[in-house]
């Protein structure tokens, strides 16, 4: 009997973790990016961007899943004008930032059969900014021109490094694929100074655009594959 019970204790963990492991997935996922950022005396436009890393799915119960990823993930905006001094100039001015960021996807969704899960879910995220490049240009007639660029320099441009913010949408598993769709939105200012004058018209530009909460928001669709 001592020698059933000494077995018992070896098979009933390993085959707790053989069923554990057929709940955890490696993966890598990437996809488009669709942002931009709200301006109260902006007009902003949406522009299309891109992100890329790894992911990892674990399987709770009853069709609930946590998966955190680690992505590369670049926001961006544009405006229709930029500020020089303290004047508003017709022009345009783009930004984009790259972001290290960490989301956490929590989804439920019913498997239909081995291969096929329809799901929800929220994914709260935070980063931090590696990359910038922000530019501003002018037109003249059908002529555009750049006339500054800033790339990777933080206090000069006023752009806020740490992010965070939520999404939410819907999925669909087929096999080891998974096809999402989200909308996010980024809490808090994506200006580091609000309403001050920079050195550099793109730093004014970004101070007194993006203060009063106005951050990046947009949508994401991304393609991952599991093994």
């Amino acid at each position: 009997m001592i020698a059933a019970a000494f077995v018992a204790a070896l098979l009933i963990p390993g085959r707790a973790s053989a069923q554990l492991g057929e709940g955890l997935h490696f993966g890598v996922v990437g996809g488009m990016t669709y942002s931009g950022a709200s301006s109260k005396d902006f007009d902003a436009s949406n522009v299309f961007l891109y992100h890329a890393g790894l992911t990892f799915k674990a399987n709770i119960v009853g069709g609930l899943a946590v998966q955190p990823s680690l992505l590369y993930q670049v926001k961006g905006a544009t405006l229709d004008k930029y500020i020089s001094g303290e004047v508003a100039v017709p022009g345009s001015f783009q930004t984009s930032v790259g972001f290290l960021e960490l989301p956490v996807n929590i989804s439920w969704g019913p498997s239909i059969g081995d291969s096929f899960r329809p799901y929800l879910f929220l994914e709260p995220f935070v980063g931090y900014a590696l990359t910038g490049d922000s530019a501003i240009s002018v037109k003249a007639g059908d002529i555009k021109k750049e006339i500054d660029r800033v790339k990777n320099e933080w206090e000069d441009t006023y752009i806020r490094r740490f992010e965070y913010g939520i999404g939410a949408g819907l999925g669909l598993e087929v096999w080891r694929f998974q096809i999402s769709l989200q909308y996010f939105l980024n809490f808090g200012s994506l200006a580091n100074e609000e309403g001050k004058i920079s050195a550099s018209a793109i730093g004014t530009t970004v101070s007194n655009a993006f203060k009063d909460g106005a951050n990046f928001k947009g949508f994401k669709a991304s393609l991952a594959f599991l093994f």
